[in-house]
């Protein structure tokens, strides 16, 4: 069965890869503004990196190049896609595109940057699953690591190698690291 174990980085160990991180964040929350402007909508439906959709609150009118609106009852929201045969479509697409790769970059930005980013597919609580790394920002300028370790009866030739913590990570017990991030974190991630 796969776990995760946890870290504590220190400040000065994570300036750097701080910096970066909020500069990604800057990037994809001006890009996803103007894309919401743009087309006058409320969110975005994304999946990864992918953008399916544009989200209004309030039935939105009919766009030349989009799909009819249509309620979707799970989110309680207005939902349009773009038609990818008509060019206002194709541009509205693209423009969803670049945001969704831009959002993605900003949610591992700070794991890439730290060096840990990566996941493991194991088995865990029956289920095969993926456990990935995740680095949360605290404050002070620490970061809290949670890595995913393989167990030994999970296959290492379908994902890699396991991430590494760095070497001047400390590590922390699961509770210390809730207590510091100041919510419960999810054993599947």
């Amino acid at each position: 069965m796969a776990t995760l174990k946890f870290y504590l980085l220190p400040a000065d160990q994570c300036a750097s890869a701080l910096q970066l991180h909020v500069l990604a964040k800057e990037d994809a929350l001006a890009a996803k503004r103007e894309l919401l402007a743009k087309y006058g909508a409320d969110a975005i439906l994304r999946s990864g990196a992918h953008v399916e959709a544009l989200a209004w609150r309030d039935k939105p009118i009919a766009m030349t190049g989009f799909t009819v609106p249509r309620f979707e009852h799970k989110q309680g929201v207005w939902l349009q896609k773009p038609k990818n045969n008509t060019l206002r479509g194709k541009q509205a697409a693209l423009d969803m595109e670049e945001v969704g790769e831009l959002l993605e970059i900003w949610q591992w930005s700070l794991e890439r940057a730290l060096g840990v980013h990566g996941s493991v597919f194991g088995y865990y609580r029956g289920s095969r699953v993926f456990l990935n790394s995740v680095a949360r920002p605290l404050d002070d300028g620490r970061v809290v690591l949670s890595l995913p370790v393989r167990d030994r009866q999970d296959s290492e030739r379908s994902s890699g190698s396991d991430p590494v913590a760095p070497p001047f990570a400390v590590q922390i017990a699961q509770e210390e690291a809730e207590r510091l991030v100041g919510e419960p974190i999810a054993e599947v991630v």
